[in-house]
């Protein structure tokens, strides 16, 4: 059995600087094959920040809209230390509130006999 602390005991101790990422380890240690897989990876890894930080301008939008008390630079704080579920949470919550608070209200007739009733009726003397 082989001790480290033992002269020619089979460990070897390397340290290369050379690799600046993970890429470059790659090409450097044989494992070219991996490189598909890994810009597959990169490209879906930028995606999900994307799309968190969309999540995180979709929070503090629909939260300044409930509230406008609420401190925008606190809120985008807020937003930016949470994760996927919580975000997706708040943001569930402020779209709730805001609907209550800011109904949308259709101006089309519901049918197409109130549709013809009140059709040019508003210019009528």
């Amino acid at each position: 059995m082989a001790v480290p602390a033992q002269k020619n005991a089979g460990v070897i101790k390397h340290y290369d600087k050379g690799c600046v990422d993970l890429k470059d380890f790659l090409l450097k240690s044989g494992g070219e094959r991996f490189i598909p897989e890994l810009e597959a990876l990169k490209r879906q890894s930028e995606l999900g920040r994307r799309y968190l930080e969309g999540l995180r301008n979709d929070v503090v939008r629909l939260g300044l809209l409930f509230d406008e008390k609420f401190d925008a630079d606190a809120l985008k704080s807020a937003a930016g230390k949470m994760d996927e579920k919580e975000l997706m949470a708040f943001k569930a919550a402020f779209e709730a509130g805001v609907s209550e608070k800011l109904p949308v209200f259709c101006q089309l007739p519901v049918s197409r006999k109130a549709k013809k009733e009140e059709f040019g009726s508003e210019f009528m003397i």
